[in-house]
């Protein structure tokens, strides 16, 4: 840890301490109907990926209330163009966009405002009280910054439960749903996105492809957040030689994709491969535009969770390469899938080769006569 950091979470701390004393508030009760709901979201893009049913449950539940978002700005292009949120606000650490963020929401009388992080924080406790002094404003454990809020939630842990599961009791009073009742796909952007990753499907399909109505595309995502998270490129290679042989029938055509800032990963192995059947998709910068293309992809392979949610978002698939034992928690949802776990707590590195032959075996064998879900329209998870 560096000593600004160091300071910063002594400073944090210490202030936690003192304002106890100040901002303390009894407990609230809910008191539906609000007209004015803010939902507290930041994280990683997987974890926003997570909460778009539960925005989606609350615009069905207050269909004529104001919704809004308060997130980091990288997430917050994911949410531009979304039918489920009004407004969406990005938190930038910087003391004077704070000051004149906080003075713009506080002006909104927010009657709700529900923090969906799953990790304490002084920072957006801090917000959610200065922005909604009067307002019902609920999180799960939050600690020792737990008086930042009126409501607080009872969670079981963190690894006895999925993620998505853990949002929607953390928005029960606004969700009032289940993740039973959630439907596919989880969020709809606008005709302009579903055309343009219509057309980035069309273009990565081999021309050999172009005659069939529906081709079954294969996608591989070799990257992750982490170095560790990735599996590496040599096991990829021995893996697609094996699997373009033996599912030429079943599979249509393959496509691997990279991170947007760094594709030489993924056009190196697609050169070494030499198929005629795989090609590398173009870096795409706009996640929402990738999350539509999804939506035409039979299967996804992926060591990275971010598009395994994005993957169940969409109805697409998937064979998730995983970290760790507690994949209970990161599991793909509500769509056919198998998870590959490595026995090493902290890398991908040594799941072996046959591994995931053998998970995507398992995977091609339970969607034996799946319809994609871009002819099937919306399903609901059972």
């Amino acid at each position: 840890m560096s000593i600004g950091k160091w300071l910063e979470n002594g400073f944090k701390n210490v202030s936690a301490v003192m304002l106890r004393f100040f901002l303390a508030q009894p407990a609230r009760e809910p008191h539906p109907p609000y007209k004015r709901i803010l939902f507290i979201r930041y994280g990683r893009i997987g974890d926003m990926i997570l909460s778009l049913p539960v925005f989606r449950a609350a615009r069905a539940r207050f269909p004529d209330s104001e919704i809004d978002v308060l997130c980091d700005a990288k997430n917050a292009r994911l949410l531009i163009s979304n039918e489920l949120i009004d407004n969406v606000y990005f938190y930038q650490k910087l003391p004077h966009r704070i000051a004149r963020l906080i003075g713009r929401l506080h002006r909104k009388n927010y009657d709700y405002i529900c923090n969906l992080g799953v990790y304490p924080s002084f920072t957006f406790g801090i917000l959610a009280r200065l922005i909604g002094p009067k307002a019902v404003r609920t999180a799960g454990d939050q600690g020792r910054f737990s008086y930042f809020y009126n409501r607080s939630i009872k969670l079981p842990p963190k690894r006895e439960i999925h993620m998505l599961e853990r949002l929607f009791l953390l928005a029960a009073d606004i969700s009032g749903s289940k993740t039973s009742n959630i439907s596919i796909p989880w969020v709809k952007y606008n005709h302009n996105i579903q055309e343009k990753a219509r057309q980035l499907f069309k273009r990565i399909v081999p021309t050999a492809l172009s005659g069939l109505n529906y081709p079954r595309v294969v996608a591989l995502n070799i990257s992750a957040g982490l170095e560790r998270r990735e599996w590496p490129v040599d096991k990829f290679r021995e893996f697609m030689k094996l699997a373009v042989k033996k599912y030429r029938r079943q599979i249509d055509g393959w496509v691997i994709f990279t991170d947007p800032q760094n594709p030489a990963k993924a056009a190196q192995l697609t050169r070494s491969l030499n198929s005629r059947s795989l090609t590398q998709l173009p870096p795409e910068n706009d996640f929402r535009i990738l999350m539509e293309f999804l939506r035409h992809i039979y299967v996804l392979i992926t060591p990275d969770t971010s598009f395994a949610h994005a993957a169940s978002a969409m109805g697409t698939p998937v064979l998730d390469l995983v970290i760790g034992e507690n994949s209970i928690t990161w599991d793909p949802i509500g769509v056919p899938h198998q998870v590959v776990l490595s026995e090493d707590p902290l890398s991908l590195e040594k799941i072996p080769v046959e591994a995931v032959e053998n998970g995507f075996e398992k995977l091609m064998e339970s969607i034996r006569g799946y319809k994609p879900n871009y002819r099937q329209g919306e399903e609901k998870i059972g």
